[in-house]
C-alpha cells in the first residue's frame, strides 16, 4: 500500500524488544495533513512513554470507506519526511481524532509501524502485540 521510498525512512528494528513508534505532530485544525516522525524504541530499555492504537479491519472495503473521515482526497494518507503514504481510511481518522492541537503524541499504530519485512528474532509476532501492550501507557 505504501510507497517504497516512504518505508526507506522507517529506522531498522534491532533486538527482539526494538518497536517503532509514530510521533504525530500537532494541529489544531482536523482538516490538515498528518504529519508524522518515526523512531525505533526497546520497550524494556528506553523510557519513552507511546499509546498503542489499535483500528480494527473493516468487514468490508465499504465500510473502510464510510468510517468517520472528512470528505478530503488527503484524509487517508500520512506524510513522513516529505513522502505521502496511504493508509485505511478508519486509520486516518482515528489519527486525526486523537492528534493533539499543541503537541507531539506518541503512538505504537501496527498498520504503519510493523513492516512485513520485520525480522523479530526469538518471537512471534503475536508476542511481540503482548508486549507491546504491557509496555504502552494506554491502548485506545
Amino acid at each position: 500500500m505504501a510507497s517504497s521510498a516512504f518505508f526507506l525512512l522507517f529506522p531498522p528494528l534491532g533486538p527482539a524488544t526494538e518497536i517503532r513508534v509514530i510521533k504525530i505532530r500537532p494541529s489544531p485544525f482536523r482538516a490538515s495533513p498528518i504529519y508524522i516522525d518515526i523512531q525505533t524504541i526497546d520497550i524494556e530499555r528506553d523510557q519513552v512513554s507511546f499509546e498503542a492504537l489499535f483500528v480494527a479491519a473493516p468487514a468490508t472495503p465499504e465500510a473502510d470507506a464510510n468510517a468517520d473521515v472528512l470528505d478530503l482526497d488527503e484524509d487517508a494518507w500520512v506524510v513522513l519526511g516529505g513522502c505521502r503514504s496511504p493508509v485505511r481510511p478508519s486509520v486516518g481518522a482515528a489519527l486525526r481524532r486523537r492528534r493533539y492541537a499543541t503537541r507531539s503524541r506518541t503512538l505504537f499504530v501496527e498498520e504503519i509501524c510493523v513492516r512485513e519485512e520485520d525480522q523479530m528474532v526469538g518471537v512471534t509476532r503475536s508476542e511481540m502485540m503482548v508486549r507491546i501492550l504491557f509496555a504502552a501507557a494506554c491502548i485506545l
